[in-house]
């Protein structure tokens, strides 16, 4: 929270595009600068709080940076949405002058919008930027071919799982980032042929058998255990995952 005081708060929302109020924009900087564009946005004559809605072309993953200059006390929602319906936003409040925004949490989507309340003089805002993180992975090999299509599947399924590989193999980068037995199945089979990474299905393995319940079920997802809940079928996902990965590696260790 930029105003120094203990407000940072993350909420839920439900807001399409199509219902805010679009932000009365004066462009500096057209983009040619490394900085990237540079705008102000002005307060409306309606009183209203308006809405700077920010399209980065593609999902991206990571830490999020807004730099701008304001006022003080201007509340700014960001919210964050893989399509134009926003689900969760974060609340900052501003100080006087200068002020990096930046939440704790790494962050998801391809629209940022930034909603401006008791708005009452311009602010400039210097920049939204993604810190793009994701597992240090290389590809192993590549896929051509003659049609279009199948190419631009594959790497969009390269960068989507890429994009949920962390600390584990995540079930979707934007809402839980938990690993999931059944996830683990399908993502360290592609990860192991396209990155020829073993390393994250051998922690995600661990992970899941460390929290084993004492009927011998695994837990549907971990690393910690989502209670002890259990889906039947993920066990058997579990046990597919260890044969891929042994076949895979040549690692007998876990077996």
């Amino acid at each position: 929270d930029c105003s120094g005081k203990p407000a940072w708060n993350v909420r839920g929302a439900d807001f399409l595009v199509g219902g805010v109020t679009s932000a009365n924009v004066t462009v500096v900087d057209a983009g040619v600068s490394e900085a990237g564009p540079t705008c102000t946005v002005q307060p409306l004559k309606s009183g209203g709080a308006p809405t700077l809605v920010v399209d980065f072309g593609r999902l991206v993953n990571g830490q999020l940076r807004v730099g701008l200059d304001a006022p003080a006390g201007v509340r700014i929602e960001i919210g964050y949405g893989e399509s134009l319906n926003v689900t969760y936003v974060d609340t900052f409040t501003t100080r006087a002058g200068s002020n990096h925004i930046r939440p704790f949490m790494r962050r998801h989507g391809r629209y940022i919008f930034l909603t401006f309340h008791e708005l009452r003089k311009p602010v400039t805002v210097r920049g939204v930027w993604f810190d793009h993180t994701t597992y240090p992975v290389k590809r192993a090999g590549q896929f051509e071919s003659s049609d279009p299509v199948l190419d631009t599947i594959y790497e969009t399924s390269a960068r989507t799982l890429q994009t949920c590989m962390h600390d584990h193999f995540e079930d979707c980068a934007w809402r839980e980032q938990t690993l999931y037995c059944g996830d683990l199945h399908v993502s360290s089979a592609v990860a192991s042929t396209m990155f020829g990474d073993y390393a994250l299905a051998r922690k995600c393995l661990r992970n899941l058998a460390w929290i084993q319940r004492d009927d011998g079920a695994l837990p549907m997802n971990g690393p910690r255990g989502a209670l002890g809940k259990v889906i039947v079928e993920f066990v058997a996902h579990w046990v597919m995952a260890l044969r891929n990965y042994v076949l895979a590696s040549g690692d007998t260790s876990l077996a």
